[in-house]
């Protein structure tokens, strides 16, 4: 721990590195905890009613997550997990974090081939959204993974658990369009952000076809 000189606290090692969010509202900030994946600030902000002297701010690494469609089925394939956050199991998209050394399609092309064998020439960037406006999280970009097909000709999809290094077991599960939209109109999504991403990614299709 290491003081900061005229505010009488300590602030801790920043073992997550990277940029930290300072706009022209952010008066003074200093690092509570930080690890490797994740960074909590106390920032004081100037608003709109007046000064906030204890904005908690999280940063936490950017991510992607990735509606995958597969060519051949005309099927899309996302996965039943368990995750620690969460009290029951959920369906899951494809996702995982940008390296500090790629992009964000770079990555969504790396977590398809990694976890799916599979690779794509219609990788459809969805957009990049702030995960919580007020509070950080980082920025996680959506895509639509279309026309999929085995990576090099070999065997992809599945239908079997995975053997990878997320921490929870997870399924392949092979939905229809219109499965994937019931799925999610019923919450079976059970994080926010891949909500989005499956909601999204039906918006496109549906505009994409009504072109």
């Amino acid at each position: 721990m290491t003081g900061r000189a005229g505010e009488g606290r300590c602030e801790a090692a920043d073992v997550f590195g990277g940029e930290k969010w300072r706009t022209e509202q952010t008066l003074a900030a200093r690092t509570v905890f930080s690890a490797r994946f994740g960074r909590c600030e106390v920032h004081k902000v100037s608003t709109d009613r007046g000064t906030v002297a204890d904005w908690l701010w999280f940063d936490e690494p950017n991510a992607v997550n990735v509606v995958v469609h597969e060519a051949s089925r005309d099927v899309f394939l996302v996965f039943k997990q368990t995750k620690y956050g969460l009290r029951k199991p959920t369906l899951a998209v494809l996702g995982g974090m940008v390296e500090r050394a790629e992009t964000a399609p770079e990555a969504s092309r790396r977590e398809l081939a990694e976890e799916l064998k599979m690779e794509t020439d219609e990788m459809v960037d969805l957009g990049t959204y702030r995960t919580a406006a007020n509070r950080g999280g980082g920025w996680v970009t959506c895509f639509l993974a279309k026309n999929s097909r085995p990576l090099g000709g070999g065997g992809g999809g599945g239908g079997k658990e995975l053997a990878d290094d997320d921490l929870e077991a997870r399924a392949v599960v092979v939905l229809t369009k219109a499965q994937l939209a019931e799925r999610v109109l019923a919450g079976a999504f059970g994080e926010v952000k891949w909500t989005a991403a499956v909601a999204v990614a039906l918006l496109h299709l549906d505009a994409e076809g009504s072109g």
